[in-house]
């Protein structure tokens, strides 16, 4: 029984994810918050045809299914993290506590 694949292209991808470094005002890396990874794109008509390539390899038991692409190289992504802090409040508000001895 012959399998067909019409459309597989959306779901033969792997997306890129972007490596998130953490700097300070002079750009020195801080830290690292996400290491990220490689993409891959699939060339333009390289899933024509690939279930029915599968399924044939799965049949026999042998071989192999190559599915033409290119890597999306991760890209380096800086962020910087600021606290700001109000002083323009004049006081701060306390509360009392009473504590007992026993």
């Amino acid at each position: 029984m012959p399998i067909s694949c019409s459309n597989t292209k959306p779901n033969l991808k792997l997306e890129r994810e972007d490596k998130k470094v953490v700097v300070n005002n002079a750009g020195e890396v801080l830290s690292t918050e996400t290491e990220g990874h490689d993409g891959i794109v699939i060339a333009d008509g390289a899933d024509t045809e690939v279930g029915a390539r599968l399924a044939q390899v799965l049949a026999t038991g042998t071989g192999s299914v190559n599915v033409d692409g290119k890597v999306d190289p991760k890209q380096e992504v800086k962020v910087t993290h600021r606290v700001a802090i109000d002083l323009t409040v004049s006081s701060m508000p306390m509360r009392m506590t009473r504590w007992s001895r026993h």
